[in-house]
């Protein structure tokens, strides 16, 4: 190759040849991206000797003056009789298996002066193309031979085709299929080891098959008639046997039903029960409302009288015209008797009405 340097006063020729090739790697150790360029460098005709700077840029074109890639100068590199030997490193994503080409600049290696390019570029060879083979996407699909049928297509087949093989685990039968057949659960083949925990519940079974877990039990004084598809239960009070239910037992020192109790049966067919409650002094008027009209259900209670007087002895109760209970009762601390009127069936609002009468 032949340059010359612009804009100085002495004219200098230069002449370099090169040979390229991948730089040696340790035993063991990666390739790496590097290569071997070597040239011989002559200058106004002679072999050249001494120190010289060097440039070095890669082009995709012998003409195109943007490079792909420079490498930082390369200073005082050794020449003898003409012969030098650098080792070049642009990395490997220039090389995309297209032509490349090298351009060298040149100067003294005593010189601070401008560099001289030296023309023609140099067209790369195989040898540093080769790094490209590290890269399984610089391999377009088009370039490779010997592709088997299935792919030579070019369609992606990804989860179409037949099964070669498959196997039967724990629990099954019907394996090991090389072609087609059928698979089923082995008798006796599902046990706790196959059932996570909660895999199966109410929303995976036909009720109309398998009988929900039954869930809720039957009251005091009554039997279980039968079951619903849900597991519910059906409850049913024993004819002709008397049941006998304890309808409140307050802890001590609270003490129920002290000095009589009055019932009656409200309009929806359930018995209410009125009595006095006495704790720690005092005495309340109390109500329970049966859940059932044999009372051995969960009763509701309510306060109806609870004033700073002993109240609710001797209570008597009736049930309305308009449904709602009628309770009368004695105020032990004033000596009256008192009226009090419930404003709904279970007694359990506030009671209006209360009546006073001189007990005097």
């Amino acid at each position: 190759m032949n340059g010359r340097t612009a804009g100085r006063a002495a004219a200098r020729a230069w002449w370099v040849a090169a040979c390229l090739a991948p730089v040696a790697a340790a035993l063991a150790a990666p390739l790496g991206s590097a290569f071997t360029y070597q040239g011989q460098l002559k200058e106004s005709g002679q072999r050249a000797s001494g120190l010289y700077d060097l440039q070095v840029c890669l082009f995709d074109d012998p003409a195109n003056p943007v490079p792909l890639a420079c490498i930082a100068n390369i200073d005082d590199v050794p020449v003898e009789e003409g012969v030098f030997s650098v080792v070049l490193d642009f990395g490997t994503t220039p090389f995309a298996g297209e032509q490349r080409f090298l351009e060298l600049r040149v100067r003294p290696g005593a010189s601070n002066g401008a560099y001289t390019t030296l023309a023609p570029r140099q067209l790369i060879r195989p040898a540093p193309e080769a790094l490209r083979a590290a890269t399984s996407s610089a391999a377009p699909w088009s370039g490779l031979s010997g592709v088997p049928a299935g792919f030579a297509d070019n369609v992606d087949d990804a989860g179409v085709g037949t099964v070669t093989s498959v196997a039967t685990g724990t629990g099954l039968s019907g394996g090991p299929i090389t072609g087609s057949g059928t698979i089923a659960i082995a008798n006796g083949g599902v046990g706790s080891a196959q059932l996570a925990a909660g895999a199966v519940g109410q929303a995976q079974i036909n009720t109309a098959q398998v009988q929900a877990r039954i869930g809720g039990i039957c009251a005091v004084g009554t039997y279980l008639r039968g079951i619903n598809a849900d597991g519910s239960v059906v409850c049913a009070e024993v004819t002709g046997v008397n049941a006998v239910t304890t309808v409140d037992d307050p802890p001590a020192p609270a003490t129920a039903a002290s000095n009589g109790t009055a019932i009656a049966v409200g309009a929806d067919g359930l018995p209410l029960v009125a009595y006095r409650e006495d704790s720690g002094g005092n005495a309340v008027l109390k109500v329970a409302k049966c859940s059932n009209p044999a009372c051995t259900g969960v009763a509701s209670f309510s306060v109806v009288d609870d004033p700073a007087n002993v109240v609710g002895t001797s209570p008597d109760m009736a049930i309305g015209a308009d449904g709602l209970p009628v309770i009368s009762y004695f105020d032990f601390t004033a000596f009256s008797v008192k009226v009090a009127k419930c404003v709904n069936p279970a007694c359990s609002g506030v009671t209006r009405g209360l009546g006073l009468a001189d007990g005097g």
